[in-house]
């Protein structure tokens, strides 16, 4: 199959020029704006002119070509091509008694040319090695391209401020891989009881699960020489485990019960009915945001900056989130003993994607009867009563992955909610009574 990616990746592009000019003020050089004075540092280390009003050069025009220093853009690059993917399964199916059918299958996928992203102005070789020699340089990591422009591929200034920051590049190199086990019973109704079983073992392993992943997301992706490796893992959506049942059982009544027209009119035809779902959970996203300690990127870097600290350990150690640090008082996910600050120069050795976090498990219930009004068939009255996360039970949202976050490195902070008020899995259980009439 070969489709189109993302709408989002085809509108980086929205802010070159000569589209519109932009500013963050005083942030372009690495300082404070300020309300009244928005492009002077608010502690009075610098400033720039103001480039508005903007007016768009006509057609022909010279450019003045100092107001076009300083750009962070998105490009696209010449070699961009179209995703594409192999699905294949093979699946065999048994009849067993009871009007019941057991498929036991194999599924998996290959997928090429997914969304990627590289910085095109990105720091070179030479260009590390000589800020890592440069005690002035690392101690400016975050704003190296500003200070230091000589260190990245478009070394070029005027004014002295370099003519561009970064130029984050996006380009189809990903690819992924899919690999599944899948069982299903499937019970078509007899006796009143219906009922589908299915059960996934899988494993999806890729280095970049869309633009958000490969992008955005505070583990960019790592386009360093020799640190590449780091990008390859369980895909942001990996579930290695996922169980699911969905049902509808009639509730019978004794002949005596059916012989009665009122009783029968009052409680037969209930029916129960539910699905219940239990999921591993999803990988936990290991970064180290802010630090620029690597030296091979920095806060103007478009595509963010992948970061991650050291581990003596990929055998990490998973906790009940309900069990307390006695530290710090919060809700612990995972051990966070084995990591630390990865050295300066370098990036930290932690694989994306390597441990997941805390997984799903709740059941959505209901109990409900259609009175037919009248003799027609085409009006009827539904009661309901409705009933998500029946159990109550806690699905935890994913600790927290940031190595910068302090003490709340590893903790759990929430649960995990549907976006959608009506949608799975529900942050507790709510409990609700309808009443529907159809016609």
């Amino acid at each position: 199959y070969y489709n189109r990616d993302q709408e989002e990746g085809q509108l980086q592009n929205l802010g070159d020029l000569p589209n519109f000019k932009s500013s963050n003020g005083a942030g372009d050089f690495g300082g404070s704006p300020s309300f009244a004075s928005p492009f002077a540092d608010i502690t009075g280390n610098g400033s720039e002119t103001s480039p508005f009003p903007y007016t768009p050069p006509a057609k022909g025009a010279a450019l003045d070509w100092a107001n076009y220093v300083e750009q962070d853009i998105s490009e696209i690059a010449p070699n961009y091509d179209v995703p594409y993917i192999y699905n294949f399964n093979l699946n065999i199916q048994r009849e067993l008694p009871g009007a019941m059918i057991l498929q036991v299958g194999y599924v998996g996928s290959v997928g090429h040319r997914l969304a990627t992203q590289y910085d095109a102005d990105g720091i070179t070789p030479a260009g590390h090695a000589a800020c890592l020699a440069n005690p002035t340089c690392i101690s400016n990591s975050l704003n190296q391209r500003f200070f230091f422009p000589q260190d990245a591929a478009q070394p070029a200034t005027l004014n002295g401020y370099p003519d561009f920051l970064s130029v984050g590049t996006l380009n189809t190199e990903g690819s992924s891989n899919y690999n599944s086990l899948q069982v299903s019973l499937n019970k078509n109704a007899t006796h009143g009881l219906y009922f589908t079983i299915a059960y996934t073992y899988s494993h999806a392993l890729d280095n970049a699960s869309g633009l958000e992943s490969s992008g955005f997301f505070a583990r960019s992706m790592n386009n360093a020489p020799g640190f590449q490796y780091l990008n390859y893992g369980d895909s942001d959506y990996d579930a290695r485990q996922r169980f699911v049942s969905s049902y509808d059982y009639r509730i019978p009544l004794f002949t005596a019960m059916r012989e009665n027209s009122i009783v029968n009119s009052a409680l037969g035809d209930w029916h129960f009915a539910g699905f219940t779902v239990l999921q591993s959970g999803f990988p936990v996203l290991v970064s180290d945001a802010g630090i620029y300690n690597s030296l091979w990127c920095d806060r103007f870097s478009y595509y963010g900056c992948a970061e991650v600290p050291e581990t003596s350990s990929f055998s990490i150690t998973k906790y009940n989130p309900r069990s307390l640090n006695p530290t710090t008082g919060l809700n612990q996910g995972f051990n966070t003993s084995s990591f630390s600050q990865e050295p300066v120069g370098t990036f930290g050795n932690v694989k994306r994607n390597f441990f997941h976090g805390p997984g799903y498990n709740y059941t959505d219930m209901s109990l409900f009867k259609q009175v037919m009004l009248g003799h027609e068939t085409t009006r009827a009255l539904q009661l309901m009563i409705q009933a998500q996360n029946v159990f109550n039970h806690a699905n935890f949202a994913g600790p927290d992955g940031n190595f910068t976050s302090g003490q709340y490195f590893g903790a759990v902070t929430g649960v995990d909610a549907s976006a959608d008020y009506n949608g799975d899995p529900a942050a507790g259980r709510t409990v609700q009574l309808v009443g529907r009439i159809t016609f």
